[in-house]
């Protein structure tokens, strides 16, 4: 059991997105087909993937809508390869990209008038994995590109486009530390304002997260809202999360199965985890054996898990419980101003 004691700092989450036609993330084409990016895992299965980097990438853009003026690289786009531009030096004390996501400083002569020439990421993700396998058949879609004629002309012909398809939903862990915050340099001398400033970058964090939109990889096509379904959420003083952090199934009576047992036996104290949306609403009887649904002002029932009808409520309610944000005030409020 967690020492209750021990001031609960860090975050850990699996998220489930609903299911549709996913063609992200491409790898190498071959020919004219489009191929995805697949992993094989211990059950010799291959499973499609979307990264990390593609799923902090739209996290990364998704801050600079909330907070513009506190972001401090951009993605030119307008570039033939991968182009980011740093508008200041990075400086975790001042960007919420450059606290949230870390930086390297390369340049020796600019590097010396940073006040770090390096942070290492506050947000940890891993790989978004597919919940099915990709299948051996009917995985793919045909398309013909027209031939374009005058003066902008670059093709000789039409040509017919292969696209493989993976109609599935995607599930992804990540994970904060919020004592991370503290080790921001002249953090200690820093404003109580400048302090609960830094909480509520993490709060608009997580409320990216709840509404993560359209991840891409390599020129995606296709519209797949990484917005979660279904969450289970650990505030805990632990320093690893201690379920699986791929714990849905194909089958979802079979989803986090096992954390289901270790809750129900008490094994796993029962009030860090926050269970919000299809899941919770699924396994509502079983649930309430140990565990108690939270409206939007309840306040979490000491020896029973959290429980929500929807993932984005989950999510409010750890922002309000783990203290990123003063009481009353909720994410949407933060993100308004």
């Amino acid at each position: 059991m967690t020492d209750t004691k021990k001031a609960k700092n860090n975050i850990f989450g699996c998220i489930l997105t609903d299911v549709a036609p996913a063609s992200l993330y491409r790898g190498e084409t071959q020919a004219s087909r489009s191929i995805l990016q697949k992993l094989t895992f211990p059950d010799k299965e291959s499973y499609t993937v979307i990264s990390a980097e593609a799923i902090r990438n739209r996290l990364r853009e998704m801050l600079l809508e909330d907070v513009p003026e506190k972001v401090n690289r951009l993605r030119l786009k307008d570039r033939k390869q991968l182009t980011v531009m740093y508008q200041h030096l990075p400086d975790a004390a001042k960007h919420i990209d450059d606290l949230l996501f870390g930086f390297l400083m390369i340049d020796t002569k600019k590097s010396e008038e940073a006040t770090a020439k390096q942070w290492d990421t506050i947000l940890r993700v891993n790989y978004a994995v597919s919940l099915d396998p990709f299948p051996r058949h009917n995985n793919k879609t045909m398309h013909q590109s027209p031939n374009i004629e005058g003066a902008f002309s670059n093709a000789s012909s039409s040509a017919i486009i292969e696209r493989e398809v993976h109609v599935t939903a995607y599930q992804y862990p990540f994970g904060l530390n919020l004592i991370d915050l503290t080790k921001v340099p002249g953090y200690e001398q820093s404003t109580d304002v400048d302090k609960a400033e830094k909480k509520r970058w993490v709060a608009l964090l997580l409320g990216a997260i709840s509404e993560l939109s359209f991840p891409a990889g390599n020129h995606a096509r296709t519209m797949f809202p990484f917005g979660p379904v279904s969450i289970v959420l650990r505030l805990t003083s632990r320093r690893t999360p201690d379920f699986d952090l791929y714990g849905f199934k194909p089958d979802s009576t079979r989803s986090h199965s096992e954390l289901f047992s270790l809750l129900k036996e008490n094994q796993l104290q029962r009030d860090e985890f926050y269970i919000g949306g299809r899941i919770a609403r699924e396994n509502k009887a079983e649930l309430k054996e140990y565990g108690a649904f939270r409206d939007e002002n309840g306040k979490p029932k000491e020896g029973r898990v959290n429980l929500f009808e929807t993932s984005a409520q989950a999510i409010e309610a750890l922002i309000q419980d783990s203290g990123l944000l003063p009481e009353g005030k909720s994410k949407q409020n933060e993100k308004e101003g």
